[in-house]
C-alpha cells in the first residue's frame, strides 16, 4: 500500500513539474522561461519517470494492485514519449529552418553583388539610380554608382530610401532575435533528448538488474 501511494505522489509531482515549468513557459515565459528553472525541472522529471516506472512494475509483477501499477506506468511514460517525439520533430524542423536562413544569407550576398553591378553598368541613369536605391533600401549600403554624367559617385539616399531602410532594420532585428532563439533551442534539443533517454535507460536498466538480482537471491537461483 505504501509503495502504491508513493508511486501516485511521485507521478503527480513529475506531471506538475512537466506541465507547469516545462510546458507553462509557452503561456508565461517571463516566469518560467529561464535556464535554471527549465533544466532543474527537466532533470528532476527525467529521474522521476524511470523511478515511478520501476515502482509500478514492482506492483505489477508482485501481484499487488496490478491495474493501478499499469495505470501509473502509462501516466509516467506519457511525458517521456511526448518529449522524445517532440524533441525529434522539433529538432528536425529547427535544423531545416536554420538551413533556410543560411540560404537566405547567401542569397542576400549574391543580391548585393548583382545590384551593385547594375548600379554601375545599367543602360540608363534612371535604371542605375533605381538599382542603387533598391540596394540602400534593402541592405543600407550606399553603393558607388554611375550618375547621369557617366561618372562614378557615391549614391546619396532620398528621404523615402531612408524610411524604407528603417523598416528593413526593424524587420532585421526581429529576424535576428528569432534566429538566436532557434539556434539556442537547436543546441538544447540533443541534450534534452539524451537526458530523458539516458536517465530512463540507466536508472530503469539498473533498477531492473537490481530487482532481478534480488529475485534470484530470494529464490536461490544461480
Amino acid at each position: 500500500m505504501k509503495s502504491r501511494y508513493t508511486a501516485l505522489i511521485l507521478t503527480v509531482v513529475l506531471w506538475v513539474l512537466w506541465l507547469v515549468p516545462l510546458q507553462g513557459k509557452q503561456i508565461a515565459p517571463k516566469v518560467f522561461d529561464y535556464p535554471a528553472i527549465q533544466w532543474s525541472s527537466a532533470i528532476v522529471t527525467a529521474i522521476l519517470i524511470p523511478v515511478v516506472v520501476l515502482m509500478s512494475l514492482s506492483m505489477i509483477f508482485t501481484g499487488a494492485r496490478r491495474r493501478a501499477g499499469f495505470g501509473i506506468a502509462v501516466f509516467a511514460c506519457a511525458p517521456l514519449l511526448y518529449n522524445l517525439t517532440m524533441y525529434g520533430i522539433s529538432g528536425t524542423m529547427l535544423a531545416r529552418t536554420t538551413l533556410v536562413l543560411q540560404h537566405e544569407h547567401q542569397r542576400d550576398s549574391e543580391m548585393i553583388a548583382i545590384l551593385t553591378d547594375r548600379a554601375i553598368s545599367g543602360d540608363s541613369a534612371e535604371k542605375r539610380a533605381k538599382w542603387a536605391s533598391l540596394l540602400y533600401r534593402l541592405f543600407g549600403v550606399q553603393p558607388i554608382w554611375k550618375d547621369a554624367e557617366g561618372k562614378l559617385a557615391q549614391y546619396h539616399p532620398t528621404g523615402s530610401d531612408q524610411e524604407k531602410w528603417e523598416r528593413a532594420v526593424d524587420s532585421s532585428r526581429l529576424e535576428r532575435k528569432s534566429t538566436e532563439k532557434i539556434e539556442w533551442q537547436l543546441t538544447q534539443m540533443p541534450w534534452l533528448f539524451g537526458l530523458y533517454l539516458g536517465a530512463f535507460t540507466v536508472i530503469g536498466g539498473g533498477g531492473l538488474a537490481w530487482q532481478t538480482y534480488k529475485f534470484k537471491k530470494a529464490n536461490k537461483i544461480r
